[in-house]
């Protein structure tokens, strides 16, 4: 909202907020008056000393961020599985209480946080949590069981619908009534691992910034953007840095999701045979990232994956092997686990 300025002390002060036209008008008048001359420039110099001296660092704000998420669930660890320590949440505390732009930070990235559970809450939709960094899955993977009757044409509108651009209610409302326009043309086609297998749309929101992750995050941003051949050739040159980073094993986790959403970005109808080179490389970078990690939120969504990708590959044992260990974990892809599962076994009965 833009701000009211009545007085031209008020200008000057908020010089940086100011219109063009504002400015120019505060620029003529500091042209003829010492008096306000001398106060704009005292209130620079006043500005230019608290941003030297509460310069907030980057390193600083990563443990801000851990620290907002730690008052919201004291005894979860954060994404990478990590804890703070004592000395730290006292660290931030002190920085907290005696440094304006560090409370100031503080509170966005509560309200932040806050939000993205009232939207989440608000609308229903189902959320896959990873420590901090959230998995949303939009409405698509949420109502799969009606979708998949429908037409393959319906199906390419309804991704358009609910992809990351739409706003969300937008896109419930838009589901809801292409799944009753079509619902007296639905099919009831024998279903296959390749329709088990289709994909959700998948957005990553990664909160922790610190200046070491820098090429994390842009992997993230490319792979939430669905430039998924430039997340992959971004993480890709990460992993092969040394490195002894504790977000390795999702660095590897997201290459990973990175190769198998290019598969289903490319793939034509339901025939996934084509890709199999770069469906066994996400299943790889998988496989080695559950290797590397002990964060059970992570390793349900690894295992989620896994089993995906061999319903890609028609490997259907496999793939029940992965959804068990979904289910057995009990965490918030379980119910959705114990649906795919009873589907899998009579596929396997099948062709048995």
């Amino acid at each position: 909202m833009k701000k009211d300025f009545n007085d031209i002390e008020s200008k000057i002060i908020f010089y940086d907020e100011l219109s063009e036209e504002e400015r120019k008008e505060v620029d003529e008048i500091l042209k003829t008056s010492k008096k306000y001359r001398d106060y704009f420039n005292q209130i620079r110099a006043i500005e230019d000393s608290l941003k030297k001296s509460q310069k907030v660092e980057l390193a600083d704000e990563d443990l801000l961020i851990r620290y907002v998420n730690y008052l919201r669930e004291p005894r979860e660890p954060d994404y990478d599985g990590r804890k703070l320590t004592r000395e730290e949440i006292t660290r931030i505390e002190a920085l907290i209480e005696k440094n304006p732009l560090y409370r100031k930070r503080f509170e966005e990235l509560q309200k932040e946080l806050l939000e993205l559970d009232t939207f989440l809450a608000d609308s229903e939709i189902p959320d896959l949590e990873i420590g901090r960094s959230y998995l949303l899955l939009d409405i698509k993977d949420w109502l799969s069981e009606r979708i998949k009757a429908v037409g393959e044409r319906s199906e390419e509108w309804l991704v358009q619908l609910t992809s990351r651009r739409v706003l969300v209610p937008v896109a419930v409302v838009a589901t809801v009534l292409l799944l009753v326009i079509f619902n007296p043309f639905l099919s009831h086609t024998q279903l296959t691992y390749s329709d088990l297998a289709s994909l959700e749309t998948t957005q990553i929101s990664y909160l922790t910034r610190s200046t070491s992750e820098t090429t994390l995050q842009m992997g993230v941003s490319q792979f939430n953007n669905g430039n998924y051949s430039q997340a992959i050739h971004t993480l890709e040159q990460l992993l092969s840095q040394p490195s002894n980073n504790i977000n390795i094993p999702f660095t590897k986790y997201v290459c990973g999701l990175a190769y198998l959403y290019q598969v289903e970005r490319s793939v034509k109808g339901n025939d996934y045979s084509t890709y199999t080179s770069e469906i066994n490389k996400g299943i790889t970078y998988l496989l080695s990232a559950a290797e590397s990690t002990d964060n059970p939120r992570l390793l349900e969504n690894i295992n989620w994956y896994l089993g995906k990708a061999y319903l890609m590959l028609n490997d259907g044992s496999a793939a029940l092997r992965y959804f068990e260990k979904v289910k057995e974990m009990k965490g918030r892809k379980s119910q959705e686990a114990i649906q795919l599962i009873p589907k899998i076994e009579k596929l396997l009965h099948s062709v048995q």
